[in-house]
């Protein structure tokens, strides 16, 4: 039996990297896609196909059914409050994007390493979901590992923006995030278009409010609202927004192309 895995030496290594610089990780550094997308290869690895034919099974399945299916005195209250930030996200539609927001959310709020020991104390829900001969988490050995280097990722301090979720759906490469505070006005000054559930600048009125300062340019996507999310939204949800609001200083938050 193996007591090792390359993606658990990758992820060794890269903590080391990040506490040896001892500076905050934010959205900017580099090392935070490969950081991500190496947890969401351990998390998948062995991951067992439950949903049938038609359901794809993803991590995020069973990481948000083990706050009830983990026969638990207490589960961690910090741990249920990110699992249900995830579920009541509007900006994120597939396992994929849910399972990313979650590992955002855990890294910031130092949580990541409660839904592996949750899954490891049940080995009946270890069994469902994982392979024990290919996979990390069903392995009881490679899975303490993986929780003692998540142990360690509590150590590094993350200044996430959770707010900016809209894509992870597709990537974990995310565009840089704007919240602007826009005078009162009854035009914006700008023309949009709704494409694939995003909200496309595909104009700007020059010397408009938008436009003042390059604020909003062509081919940004809006984001929110007055704090409401634009995620599959249309014409008729926006004019809503803004007649309900009429009068405020616009709020607005933007994904810069």
């Amino acid at each position: 039996m193996s007591v090792s895995d390359p993606l658990l030496k990758q992820l060794k290594a890269l903590i080391l990297e990040f506490r040896l610089s001892e500076v905050a990780v934010n959205d900017k550094n580099e090392k935070l896609h490969t950081l991500c997308d190496i947890i969401e290869k351990i998390f998948r690895k062995g991951l067992k196909q439950n949903g049938g034919w038609f359901s794809k099974t993803d991590y995020w399945c069973w990481i948000s059914k083990s706050v009830y299916d983990v026969a638990n005195d207490r589960v961690n209250p910090i741990f249920v409050m990110v699992t249900n930030i995830v579920n009541e996200s509007k900006k994120v539609c597939t396992l994929q994007g849910k399972g990313r927001l979650f590992i955002r959310c855990a890294l910031v709020k130092k949580v990541l390493g409660v839904a592996v020991e949750l899954l490891r104390k049940d080995q009946r829900l270890t069994d469902i979901w994982y392979d024990t001969e290919y996979s990390i988490l069903g392995n009881e050995i490679l899975s303490e590992i993986f929780i003692s280097l998540l142990f360690e990722i509590t150590e590094i301090k993350f200044l996430l923006n959770l707010k900016n979720a809209s894509f992870l759906d597709e990537t974990w490469d995310l565009p840089v995030y704007k919240e602007y505070e826009l005078v009162p006005c009854d035009d914006i000054g700008m023309t949009v278009q709704y494409l694939s559930g995003r909200t496309l600048v595909i104009s700007v009125v020059p010397g408009s409010v938008a436009e003042e300062d390059g604020k909003v340019g062509c081919g940004d996507v809006l984001d929110e609202l007055f704090g409401i999310s634009l995620r599959n939204a249309n014409k008729s949800k926006v004019q809503q927004i803004l007649r309900q609001n009429r009068g405020w200083p616009i709020r607005l938050s933007v994904n810069k192309v």
